[in-house]
């Protein structure tokens, strides 16, 4: 993971030429290269990265630090691994990269840091593409490193991205009753936050829960807009993680992954994860009739696919012919979650002997018993969609306090 001295200062001069063009987005990790360098030099770093921790001209994180001779004694793995390439749940075990840099895990037999992790570092960077959904893994990672980092005094730094849901805020705030490494704390299911604002918003939290703060440094982006935000996720997508492997895939993500919480197939051991759904007993035509006059800002179409397992990780329907619906995002500004929620009741009335529920993972991932409710007959969406609003209502106001952008 070496580059000479020679491409290291020609990546530097290169960052700083790009920064002249001040109409282009400039992340948090180029920032601090360009704006923050001198609080790296002589410090002992631990970097929180992934395969999604690169620099404009495609340079990872790590080696273009390493090549500045900025001390980097750890790195922390998240979820999926430092190249992102783990299928979901799998522990990940340490190791040692080249110039002994440990890899430590944080998602395998511990989900935080100890203190003896953190004795030999001054400071921690985080810098991990996020998909702004309350249930994807790295937020809470963040968080929980946040909380452990509080204890000793020491620096966090967020270098800032844009979220790929924008400014949305949809879906009920967690009830801490369901809090679990898919629901940290009480946010939506979509925040519509950048990391470096949540980090914010957790560093708040954190407060409250230990009464400890926590040092945190968010190195903002420049040029920060909406359009700019969206161009940049069209221009170049790195995919976060195995199964979300593009713009639409995340948009949607935040209401099909619902469907883990069932039997039937979220497109995973597909080519289109998390943009297609079905199973072998569905009636495609059926369900796109009754979905498409109701989300006019999605776009539906038949599909046959048959789900395989890669790498060992088991899917839903493996090897069974499914027929299923593939979903093309029209206007980003849909209602994600309240897709998930009427995809999910649309089933259970079409095959109510055929459907399966997981509800322990469901109030999980929704964040309280109303989804439950509502596909129980319970209540009536009508109601179901008022706590909705209310509850989005609620956190646009809270969010008020930490937007920097």
């Amino acid at each position: 993971m070496k580059l000479t001295l020679k491409i290291a200062s020609v990546i530097f001069i290169s960052l700083l030429t790009v920064t002249a063009q001040q109409n282009k987005l400039i992340l948090g990790n180029q920032n601090l290269l360009e704006n923050h360098f001198d609080e790296l030099r002589g410090k002992r770093i631990a970097l929180v990265i992934n395969q999604t921790s690169q620099l404009p001209n495609g340079t990872s994180l790590l080696d273009t630090l390493t090549s500045l001779r900025i001390k980097i004694p750890k790195v922390f793995s998240l979820e999926h691994g430092l190249l992102g390439k783990v299928n979901p749940g799998k522990s990940i075990s340490n190791y040692s990269l080249e110039d002994s840099i440990q890899v430590v895990s944080l998602y395998g037999k511990k989900k935080s840091p100890t203190i003896a992790d953190l004795n030999n570092i001054d400071i921690i960077i985080y810098d991990i593409q996020d998909v702004g959904t309350r249930f994807y893994t790295y937020i809470s990672s963040l968080f929980l490193i946040m909380k452990s980092v509080s204890q000793t005094g020491k620096p966090i730094y967020v270098l800032d991205r844009p979220n790929p849901q924008c400014r949305k805020v949809t879906g009920q705030i967690l009830n801490k009753k369901y809090s679990s490494f898919v629901g940290i704390t009480e946010i939506p299911v979509t925040y519509g936050m950048s990391i470096g604002e949540l980090s914010l918003f957790f560093k708040d939290k954190i407060k409250v829960e230990t009464g400890k703060d926590v040092n945190l440094h968010v190195i903002k982006m420049l040029n920060y807009s909406e359009k700019k935000s969206e161009r940049f996720f069209r221009r170049k997508w790195i995919p976060p993680s195995p199964n979300l492997r593009n713009l639409n895939s995340a948009l949607l993500y935040p209401g099909l992954c619902f469907l883990e919480a069932t039997n039937i197939s979220e497109g995973r051991g597909t080519k289109f994860p998390f943009e297609i759904f079905g199973a072998p007993f569905i009636k495609s035509e059926k369900i796109i009739s009754l979905l498409k006059p109701k989300f006019p800002k999605l776009q539906f179409s038949k599909i046959i696919f048959i789900p395989k397992s890669t790498n060992g990780f088991r899917v839903k329907h493996r090897g069974e012919k499914c027929n299923g619906v593939k979903i093309k995002v029209v206007n980003s500004k849909f209602n994600a979650v309240l897709f998930g929620v009427e995809l999910l009741k649309t089933l259970s009335e079409l095959y109510p002997d055929k459907i399966e529920f997981n509800y322990s993972w469901l109030l999980k991932l929704y964040g309280n018993a109303n989804l439950q409710k509502y596909l129980e007959g319970k209540i009536h969406f009508i109601s179901l969609k008022r706590k909705i609003e209310t509850d989005e209502k609620i956190f646009i106001n809270i969010r008020r306090k930490y937007l920097i952008y």
